[in-house]
């Protein structure tokens, strides 16, 4: 095995490597941005760490797909992502008034 080989094996492997770091550090960096804000308007932090997270990870998808993809596939990408967000915001508005009207 040379050394040009080694390298370009290398820069194989650290090219997936940075790239899922980032993936993951954005969405982490939101999740914990999330529980800071959610916790700071008087929630517990849990709704704040899943926005966060849903929110990061639109984020680093429409990264991914753009470098990945170009433009269009990575805004079918964000567009996939936030309607997830809003069944997600309308599962929980639904679930708190059935639960609601329970307790009542």
């Amino acid at each position: 095995m040379t050394w040009y080989n080694l390298i370009i094996i290398y820069i194989i492997i650290m090219k997936g490597f940075i790239f899922g770091f980032i993936d993951n550090l954005i969405v982490a960096i939101s999740a914990i941005f999330g529980i800071h804000i959610d916790t700071y308007l008087s929630g517990q932090g849990s709704m704040g760490a899943l926005y966060g997270a849903l929110i990061g990870h639109t984020i680093s998808d429409m990264i991914a797909g753009y470098t990945d993809f170009g433009y269009n596939i990575a805004l079918n990408m964000g567009l996939g992502c936030i309607c997830v967000i809003f069944i997600v915001f309308l599962y929980q508005n639904l679930n708190y008034k059935i639960f609601e009207n329970k307790i009542n």
